[in-house]
């Protein structure tokens, strides 16, 4: 596929991700998946998360859209009875209107359909609002805290990889926002410290090497 491809929908388990192309690939729909970083880890131990995209030709979107909402129905009359989203409420359904990106496909399209059935009127106009209101929230950058930056530095002058790994994921880490719009995950502030504790940890290895090599000799 070209470059010019955007972001269908973001899974966060890569089974789901690859149920998606297989369903394009079967009716001959160019597709591509692509692993993706999510940012620093909770437990940041020189690893991060990952999330996995499937990208498409935005010309192909409107085929797209049909065949998973057509999936989706077929797959919402084989659920059982006790499927989880029966039981939640009508705000709890709306959160998931709200956050569609967090959510597979049939969640979200049984969720407008248990609302409509409760008489809960949703039409084009609020998904549209729902869906500027998200990518809102999604702008703003995420936040990291100041026990994790102290942990860098520490990291970083103790001439470890894992600082450089940190700066490094701080000051390069991106997000793709619902719409297909690409931007960087941490502010600036905070991407000025990691390319701070990048720099600064490949120095101290270095310098460290350069000791190494002079005390052998």
């Amino acid at each position: 596929m070209n470059d010019k491809t955007i972001v269908y929908q973001r899974f966060m388990i890569p089974g789901e991700a690859e149920a998606l192309q297989q369903l394009l690939q079967q009716n001959n729909i160019g597709c591509l998946v692509k692993t993706i970083s999510s940012g620093l880890d909770g437990n940041f131990a020189g690893s991060y998360d990952k999330d996995y995209e499937v990208r498409i030709n935005p010309l192909d979107r409107a085929v797209v859209d049909g065949l998973v909402a057509q999936k989706v129905r077929e797959d919402i009359t084989k659920l059982p009875k006790d499927y989880y989203l029966y039981t939640f409420t009508n705000e709890e359904l709306m959160e998931i209107i709200h956050k569609r990106d967090e959510w597979n496909a049939l969640d979200y399209q049984l969720s407008l359909l248990l609302l409509q059935e409760r008489g809960v009127e949703i039409n084009k106009e609020t998904i549209q609002l729902a869906e500027k209101k998200r990518i809102a929230e999604l702008k703003q950058p995420e936040k990291v805290s100041r026990g994790w930056l102290f942990a860098g530095y520490l990291f970083a002058c103790m001439g470890g990889l894992v600082g450089v790994v940190f700066g490094y994921i701080l000051y390069s880490s991106k997000k793709t926002l619902p719409d297909g719009r690409v931007m960087y995950r941490y502010s600036n502030a905070d991407r000025s410290h990691g390319r701070i504790i990048m720099i600064f940890g490949l120095t101290v290895i270095f310098m460290l090497w350069v000791l190494t090599l002079v005390s052998g000799d």
